[in-house]
């Protein structure tokens, strides 16, 4: 295309003139990409509505791609649009939905999504970028995209700032003179709150769904099927033998519950789809394996959990094996769960373990809670894979700022090895053990211990399995995490796979912008391999912007260790220069590696075999994307010369410390 055509068209899409655009199109036109930018999303980065009026049929066709140079204008408005986003396009064409996502159009991005070809494939994309500019997620239902809504820019923030100090005004004048005629008149009622000082008094209010207020500390030796109004508790302790309330829409705050030893049931309240302010539970004894979804608060909350606690001391167990989940504020989430902390340890046997919930689906939203717990749970059950996570067992929504300190074991001891789909593994993971959803910021300060027996064994820092639904409807997301506490699995008589951040990170489901801080060691006796990386011990999915300062195992012909992954896969490229190209999904991590480290893979280890090719080889060029860094030059040289044909510049430790990292 001819610089003067070139630049018409440009300044047609800048001033919106339509006419002009109209007689410059042509099919190479449509087809061209400009710079990294397709032609549809330099009209949707000048904001050019009457081009996208009339053209816009033609403008979303697919078509081959004739590469253009780019516009150093559009280039700098790009820049200042994109903010953060713009790590995600290092290298790469913004597409129309992207550059959409990016501006924040949400109607726009809804519409071009339900006519765009093939559009599904910038999914990921899309979430990524959502998740980085305003840290919301996207969700797909019924192949509709469901977009989370935009920040108000400042002048909107001004504006409603105003009308609400108006509002106010107003308001605070009508309550006063509400209140004044309510003394002069008469006017005006309130709900009726029965002071209750007895168990047998709460017991009747609970029963006529009466609001209360606790004025004493009671014992309520049976609760009721249902209630939907407020109670106050004034910091005093109700002491159950039975759960509380099957279904609960009501309000509770300042309540301390206490369970007795002998207290039969899942959960203080079984189903809560109300508010919990400010509640404790006081958990100790033995319990044995109930429903599928137990805890010491709430089995199953569709509601809202703010700032609760719970102190256990707990065992449970049981020989059934149906799924059983504890976890500590809930069993199952669909509702919101923040502000929360859990202390104290438990022991199960058959009964997977969470330090705030068992199952978080897709509606579930857990986020700035702690826990400080010993976590430990224990199989003799061939069949039975026990899982024992710090935050949640599988999440399926959002998780985002909690933190785990203490220990996390689980252990398998079965009296025979079985192979295939019957083998039994154990899982452990210091956030969530398997992941389709978000994780935002999480940290992990405990040690994480898997131990099998005659099974296999996955310990992840932050997460046991990152992974995909089969429909690649959730895509596990994890960004921002920090794992700081040893990461150990060992198996007598199998694989056993370890990761500073995830022990797995499967094809589709993402890592970036997260570390791992300590030793990571997977282990294994026999004629079986173990799997360690100090942000994987195996990927096939997006590991980005990553960082290992911890320390590794010795590398040998059963052992695969890399600073980033340890077995990795490897995709197809097609041909260059007549021969095969392969390459990885493992993008700019920052891997410091010390000579403890002791990993003859820099970055992944060099002892795979993947589809007949080992270590690096074809693998250089994919691999220059990334920085590597090791404590001195000495170790560079010996780890990375050999293996790379990069311009990688070694550095020190306190250069790196200099260094802006985006998770601190």
């Amino acid at each position: 295309m001819e610089q003067e055509v070139r630049e018409k068209l440009y300044q047609s899409i800048v001033k919106d003139d339509v006419k002009t655009f109209g007689s410059l199109c042509t099919p190479e036109v449509f087809s061209s990409v400009f710079g990294h930018f397709p032609l549809l999303s330099l009209v949707y980065l000048y904001g050019a509505k009457r081009i996208l009026s009339k053209h816009f049929s033609d403008l979303i066709k697919e078509r081959g791609r004739v590469r253009q140079p780019g516009f150093a204008a559009a280039d700098t408005l790009f820049r200042k649009k994109a903010g953060k986003t713009l790590r995600h396009f290092a290298g790469r064409d913004v597409s129309p939905l992207e550059m959409l996502a990016v501006l924040g159009e949400r109607g726009k991005l809804r519409k071009l999504y339900s006519l765009y070809p093939n559009a599904t494939r910038y999914l990921p994309m899309i979430k990524n970028i959502y998740f980085t500019r305003i840290g919301k997620v996207v969700t797909v239902k019924k192949d509709k995209l469901i977009l989370p809504p935009e920040p108000l820019a400042f002048a909107e923030r001004k504006l409603l700032f105003r009308l609400a100090f108006i509002f106010l005004g107003i308001g605070v004048a009508l309550a006063l003179t509400t209140a004044l005629l309510s003394v002069y008149f008469g006017w005006g009622t309130s709900a009726v709150y029965l002071k209750v000082r007895s168990g047998d008094t709460a017991l009747s209010a609970l029963t006529k769904d009466q609001p209360m207020i606790i004025k004493s500390d009671i014992t309520l030796a049976k609760g009721v099927d249902s209630y939907s109004a407020k109670i106050g508790g004034e910091n005093h302790v109700i002491a159950l033998s039975a759960p509380f309330a099957e279904r609960f829409s009501g309000e509770i705050r300042d309540v301390t519950f206490l369970l007795t030893k002998d207290f039969k049931g899942d959960a203080v309240i079984l189903e809560n789809s109300g508010a919990l302010l400010n509640v404790r539970v006081i958990a100790e004894g033995e319990w044995e394996k109930g429903g599928e979804y137990v805890s010491a608060l709430v089995a199953a909350n569709k509601g809202k959990i703010t700032s609760c606690s719970v102190q256990a001391d707990l065992t449970i167990g049981g020989d059934q094996r149906g799924n059983c989940y504890l976890g500590m504020i809930a069993g199952k989430n669909e509702g919101v769960i923040q502000n929360c902390l859990a202390k104290g340890s438990c022991t199960a046997e058959n009964v997977d373990l969470a330090g705030i919930v068992g199952e978080n689906l897709s509606a579930g939203s857990v986020h700035d809670c702690t826990v400080e717990m010993n976590l430990t749970q224990r199989t003799t059950l061939q069949g039975w894979n026990p899982n024992v996570a710090g935050i949640c067992d599988t999440n399926h929504g959002v998780i985002e700022r909690c933190v785990f300190s203490g220990s996390i074991s689980a252990v398998v001891d079965v009296l025979e090895l079985q192979t295939g789909e019957d083998v039994c593994s154990a899982y452990a993971a210091g956030i969530v053990c398997t992941n389709v959803g978000t994780l935002f910021k999480c940290t992990n300060q405990g040690s994480v211990t898997a131990t099998a027996h005659n099974g296999g064994a996955f310990a992840g820092g932050i997460v046991t399995f990152n992974t995909v639904t089969n429909d690649y409807a959730l895509l596990g997301m994890i960004e921002g995490c920090s794992g700081l506490g040893e990461v150990t699995a060992s198996s007598d008589s199998y694989n056993s796979t370890a990761g500073g951040v995830a022990a797995v990170n499967n094809k589709g489901a993402t890592i970036q912008f997260s570390r791992q801080t300590q030793r990571v060691e997977a282990l294994t006796q026999g004629d079986y391999y173990d799997y360690t990386g100090g942000i994987a011990g195996q990927s096939g999915g997006l590991l980005k912007g990553c960082f290992f300062v911890g320390t590794l195992p010795e590398q040998d012909q059963d052992s695969i260790v890399g600073a980033i992954v340890g077995s990795y896969h490897l995709y197809y490229g097609g041909k260059y220069n007549g021969q095969d190209t392969w390459y990885t999904n493992i993008w700019d991590n920052n891997a410091f590696v010390s000579d403890s480290a002791r990993t003859s893979g820099a970055v992944v280890s060099d002892t795979s075999d993947v589809f007949g090719l080992r270590g690096y080889d074809g693998l250089r060029a994919s691999i220059t994307y990334s920085r590597y860094y090791f404590e001195n030059t000495a170790g560079y040289e010996k780890y990375v010369s050999e293996l790379l044909d990069a311009n990688v510049k070694p550095v020190t430790l306190e250069e790196l410390k200099e260094m802006e990292i985006y998770y601190e």
